[in-house]
């Protein structure tokens, strides 16, 4: 309490507030995201927002944050109002995404009586209820409270992201996605360096047999799953990328923890191939600004 000048009135708590207006936005979970393929939430949030900025005809964005749910392929999505519910729904129920058809849940808001004077202490309502959007989670419990500490920041206003383990490689097929190998704004910038990085490639690859094609995905070709940078490895059979995916897990190159995805043949087809070079004319197109190469500037590495 405290004197306004004319009577005594409740003190506003603004944690209490930032919790309330948590709970009064309106969220719904989407759905079979193949997010084994290293998908970020800010990539997701902009694909989506574009696509209902095309379809309403509006400026805005109507995805206001986004959450990966790692353990469900799923992401919760924040809106601005609930209004905007039967758009997210109209829009991304059923829709064919990536190759596989997304699924739009609403969930209703949880409600929190909180005891400010202890901290949160006496909290009626776990803050790990409030991460998880459906009752049938299954989440681990080191992974609801990595997400709950996360809300929690998220409420207080703090940019936060949660990056969860054990995602699996996808569905076994003849084509492979490599990611974190090189940093987007510095392909422009390599030179023949880019060359050569794309030799190792070749002859790591190469050595597991039936290597079909390598293709890198460069800067203004990029699109959702296929970022700038990453490359897909494509064989004549499912057992040579099986083996390949086997060795390339925990292998650094330059210091970067390489990360593998089975792609499906279809999905690289139809939306990926189109946007990456083969390695055959990246390697035989003049180099921009070439520069002197060192032997061994790049070399793999075992991560254990």
């Amino acid at each position: 309490m405290f004197w306004d000048g004319f009577q005594w009135v409740s003190r506003t708590n603004p944690i209490v507030r930032n919790f309330e207006q948590v709970t009064n936005t309106k969220k719904v979970q989407i759905s079979n995201i193949p997010l084994e393929l290293g998908l970020r939430a800010d990539d997701i949030k902009r694909d989506f927002n574009k696509k209902l900025r095309e379809k309403y005809k509006v400026e805005k964005d109507i995805i206001q944050n986004l959450t990966l749910i790692v353990a469900q392929n799923a992401v919760a999505v924040e809106l601005a109002t609930k209004d905007d519910i039967p758009k997210i729904r109209e829009t991304f129920d059923g829709m064919k995404h990536l190759g596989q058809t997304l699924k739009v849940q609403s969930f209703e808001d949880k409600t929190i009586n909180f005891n400010v004077s202890n901290n949160f202490a006496n909290s009626s309502t776990p803050l790990a209820s409030l991460a998880n959007p459906l009752a049938n989670s299954a989440q681990t419990a080191a992974q609801a409270a990595a997400i709950a500490n996360a809300t929690l920041k998220g409420m207080q206003g703090q940019d936060v992201k949660i990056t969860l383990q054990g995602i699996n490689l996808g569905t076994t097929s003849k084509i492979l996605k490599i990611w974190n190998l090189i940093d987007p704004i510095d392909i422009s910038r390599l030179g023949n360096e880019l060359k050569e990085i794309l030799m190792d490639m070749k002859e790591k690859f190469m050595s597991y047999n039936n290597l079909l094609d390598i293709r890198m995905v460069m800067p203004k070709k990029e699109t959702l799953g296929a970022e700038a940078g990453s490359i897909f490895v494509e064989y004549s059979d499912e057992k040579s990328a099986e083996q390949a995916a086997e060795q390339v897990k925990g292998i650094k190159y330059d210091n970067k923890l390489l990360h593998v995805a089975f792609v499906k043949p279809e999905l690289y087809q139809q939306q990926f191939k189109e946007a990456s070079d083969s390695f055959f004319d990246l390697v035989l197109e003049p180099a921009a600004a070439p520069q002197p190469a060192k032997a061994d500037d790049y070399e793999f590495e075992q991560s254990y």
